[in-house]
């Protein structure tokens, strides 16, 4: 008996299609399959048709942009090749009934399953380049070496017979995702500690609950028919009692428990895995930076002592904030340095004199014995420009204030009682 708010067509998707292209992607994926027809074209290949209007009533919930975002998705994976018509690549339909229907070609989505790209796709191109920096796809025969077996033994504490027992599907999961890697080994070695961290949480809460009473999860109904049941030689028996067993609904919460089974708290060991560390270094984030940061994140987080499932995700966050922080200091520093010799004030500064009318040969007279006093006197400042831009502005104001010519005012006054002097900012 179908539900009353199911009336129309149900969509039916692949889990495993879902894990490898994308639940979206699967979706949109199924339903070209299930509504393409045969098309004829000039492009080698077997093309196929569908009414955009078909696709829109079957996937109702997307606007047009969201359909168009998940098909280029689809063509950059390889898994569909689209075809437009409007450049002289007709592409007419064998069932006359469908190209007669008032449709025009506008209103007709190209596509192929198994055509020849003209071009390389970004995920294909991704892939060339992946195997250009010597990674590899797995081979069917791997198998990990003695010294990352003893590792995971000796280091993780884990044992060797069941990391012999994951190697199977390791092998198996890499292949179904195409991954590329660089060193299976340390892949293994990640692949192997998780689930054994998963495992060992499985276990202990199955044995908090066992350990706890078991609440009553159904209920009984009696059938109360006390009728007396006759047996074939005419023998009245008295019938038992039916029992029905009915199970008790079940709090969403409860069916959510395992979120919180799969969070893991911070440990010494831990380390990000080759996908995190490769979207860092895409967005520029130096490698080196990188392995600097892991100490200072795994010593945070196990002084807050919080549990997780999605370290790797928090890591690229706390790497990104570390890394805007460096880059800022790098453009901006902030500790104080000494006058060096051969010091020129930045050309911002004269720009910011020329604003107050100072003249800038004036201000270009004063640069050396600015440097001569400041690094005899060996003192440390943030921004030397600052200073310099302050001590040009005191200067022109003695000058406007009476002083004959800057000469005068130099000769009749030391550098100290100079610089020592704030009477031009009152």
């Amino acid at each position: 008996m179908s539900h009353s708010l199911i009336p129309e067509r149900m969509l039916v998707v692949s889990p495993s299609l879902a894990t490898t292209l994308g639940l979206e992607e699967a979706i949109v994926l199924q339903a070209l399959n299930d509504g393409a027809r045969s098309v004829q074209t000039q492009q080698p290949g077997d093309w196929l048709a569908m009414d955009k209007a078909t696709l829109r009533k079957w996937l109702p919930f997307w606007s047009d942009l969201d359909i168009k975002r998940i098909l280029k998705s689809l063509s950059d994976k390889g898994a569909v090749q689209f075809a437009h018509t409007a450049n002289g690549s007709s592409a007419n339909t064998t069932n006359q009934n469908t190209t007669n229907n008032g449709n025009s070609e506008r209103e007709q989505l190209y596509f192929s399953f198994n055509a020849t790209a003209a071009a390389q796709s970004p995920t294909q191109q991704a892939y060339k380049a992946a195997q250009l920096q010597h990674k590899a796809p797995i081979a069917t025969n791997w198998r990990p070496d003695q010294d990352t077996v003893r590792y995971i033994h000796e280091t993780l504490g884990i044992a060797k017979q069941f990391a012999q027992n994951q190697i199977q599907e390791f092998v198996l999961y890499h292949q179904s995702q195409g991954t590329l890697a660089a060193s299976w080994a340390t892949m293994f070695i990640r692949f192997v500690k998780k689930r054994h961290e998963y495992l060992a949480s499985q276990q202990r809460s199955q044995a908090l609950a066992n350990s706890q009473p078991a609440a009553a999860s159904t209920q009984i109904t009696t059938n109360t028919n006390t009728s007396t049941n006759t047996n074939p030689q005419g023998k009245a028996n008295n019938a038992a009692p039916v029992v029905a067993m009915r199970p008790n609904p079940v709090s969403t919460d409860a069916i959510f428990n395992q979120d919180k089974q799969r969070r893991t708290a911070m440990n010494r060991e831990w380390q990000p895995d080759s996908d995190t560390v490769e979207i860092l270094t895409r967005a520029g984030v130096d490698q080196r930076f990188i392995q600097d940061c892991i100490s200072e994140f795994i010593l945070y987080w196990r002084e807050k002592g919080d549990a997780h499932d999605t370290w790797n995700t928090k890591f690229v966050a706390w790497v990104r904030r570390q890394w805007a922080h460096y880059s800022a200091s790098l453009a901006n520093p902030t500790d104080p340095v000494p006058m060096k010799d051969g010091w020129q004030p930045a050309e911002d500064v004269y720009e910011i004199l020329a604003m107050a009318s100072i003249d800038r040969a004036f201000a270009q007279s004063l640069v050396q014995e600015f440097v001569l006093y400041w690094r005899d006197s060996k003192q440390l400042h943030t921004s030397w420009n600052s200073k310099f831009l302050q001590h040009a502005k005191h200067l022109w104001s003695k000058r406007l204030n009476g002083q004959t010519s800057q000469r005068d005012y130099v000769a009749n006054t030391s550098v100290a009682e100079q610089l020592a002097d704030t009477s031009w900012a009152q």
